[in-house]
């Protein structure tokens, strides 16, 4: 979701109008839901298999967290002299933050470890 989804939430920041808004919609929203995946992922190749469940429910619940909280201080800021811009930088800067976090990772790997279902591994 790196570069994609926060390239996405940043396009309504540098152009106005219908167009952007539906190009930033469906860039953002075609990779948004492959979060839970690549966390799930990530947690598989990272860490010993005692540790997925664990690794797996707390990052789906940082993420759900910020899904639910995130709106708060983005509407907020929207709502002031900044206006919607202000709001929608508050919700692309952590997206690249955590872009810039996911590619600093040692050991980041292009393939999974994980077998594909009904291979022996």
């Amino acid at each position: 979701m790196a570069w994609p989804g926060r390239s996405g939430a940043a396009l309504p920041l540098v152009g106005r109008g219908w167009t952007v808004a539906v190009l930033s919609a469906l860039v953002f929203g075609a990779v948004f839901l492959s979060v839970v995946t690549t966390v799930t992922a990530a947690a598989r190749t990272a860490l010993p298999e005692r540790h997925w469940t664990a690794a797996i429910t707390g990052l789906t619940t940082a993420f759900a967290l910020g899904q639910r909280l995130g709106p708060v201080p983005a509407g907020a800021l929207s709502d002031g002299p900044g206006g919607t811009a202000a709001g929608l930088a508050t919700g692309a800067a952590p997206l690249a933050l955590g872009a810039l976090v996911a590619w600093a990772q040692p050991g980041r790997v292009r393939r999974s470890r994980i077998p594909p279902p009904g291979t022996v591994g």
